[in-house]
């Protein structure tokens, strides 16, 4: 399973993948974060250990970020139809 679809889940009210796109949007501060989704900072943190305890890698770490912005924007991309396992689809 990608990194995308684990962050997405089975379940559409699931708020991980939200939550970590906005960390990473906010440049990982926790109250920009929780300023966005309206909740407590300790909530961000609760769903970016979630995230952390999905994939393996850790949604507050600067370098492994990195992975996650990378995995978001293909699985978007891929959902939008305009990715595929080899490369852009031509539209």
């Amino acid at each position: 399973m990608s990194i995308y679809q684990a962050l997405k889940g089975d379940n559409p009210n699931d708020p991980t993948l939200q939550t970590v796109s906005i960390s990473l949007d906010s440049v990982a501060s926790l109250d920009a974060t929780a300023r966005t989704l309206s909740v407590h900072p300790n909530t961000v943190r609760y769903r970016l250990k979630r995230a952390t305890e999905i994939c393996g890698w850790d949604a507050t770490d600067t370098r492994e970020t990195y992975v996650f912005s990378t995995a978001i924007t293909l699985g978007r991309l891929r959902d939008a139809g305009l990715w595929r396992d080899g490369g852009f689809q031509q539209v």
